[in-house]
């Protein structure tokens, strides 16, 4: 049986065909898959099960009355906007090059013929499925890349606003003892602006050399920061 991971959401595919008989064949090719598998069997219920719920693949069927393949999935990446499913095609008419064509241009990512392989279908799905599985995964990364970001962003905001509202003097330094922050209230204190003191050397710019070569001494020389 093959398994997807668990913080994955399980994945779920739609398997849509007028035909019940190829609905249950393709359906017992996966059925010892960890998925969950629903079923439509027209265009329209299709579309109906894809606007209330999540899925991770559409095997689609292209010959169908009323709204084929085609159509539907237009109706997916244009009407429901869902521009991320994977959808295979399955037809018994690729021998004409204008469907697959048509296919690739509308979005599928692969075809199966009819009759059905069952190893070869059963190997794209897993395949697929892996994929998507990684999409979600990236995406879900890049969600959480964006929100630390906002975060930070947040926090730095917060702490420029207390330091620089603050009647003390905060100033951080690197492990080399340079200036990296240098708040309003060291202005008052020391004289110097921003511009004129960051990067500079805390204790070559403000602290006499004697009392300098005894903190050098003292001081451990991965500290980060200091105050007065």
């Amino acid at each position: 049986m093959a398994a997807f991971t668990e913080n994955t959401i399980r994945p779920k595919i739609l398997i849509v065909d007028d035909q019940e008989s190829v609905r249950v064949l393709l359906s017992e090719c996966l059925d010892d898959l960890d998925i969950d598998i629903d079923e439509a069997e027209s265009g329209k219920v299709a579309l109906e099960k894809l606007a209330r719920d999540n899925y991770s693949l559409i095997i689609l069927d292209i010959q169908m009355p009323r709204m084929d393949g085609f159509e539907v999935l237009e109706r997916v990446r244009n009407d429901l906007k869902q521009d991320d499913i994977p959808v295979v095609f399955v037809s018994a008419v690729f021998d004409q090059e204008t469907y697959i064509i048509k296919g690739i241009e509308q979005g599928a990512i692969d075809f199966v013929s009819k009759p059905i392989n069952h190893q070869i279908f059963r190997r794209k799905v897993i395949n697929f499925l892996k994929l998507y599985e990684k999409q979600v995964k990236l995406d879900q990364l890049v969600k959480t890349l964006e929100y630390t970001n906002k975060q930070l962003k947040e926090n730095e905001t917060k702490f420029r606003r207390i330091t620089e509202s603050a009647n003390d003097s905060i100033i951080l330094l690197d492990s080399e003892y340079n200036i990296r922050f240098w708040n309003r209230a060291s202005k008052e204190i020391f004289g110097y602006v921003k511009y004129e003191i960051l990067s500079e050397n805390f204790l070559e710019k403000l602290i006499p050399q004697r009392t300098c070569s005894m903190m050098r001494k003292a001081r451990p020389r991965n500290s980060a920061g200091l105050h007065s």
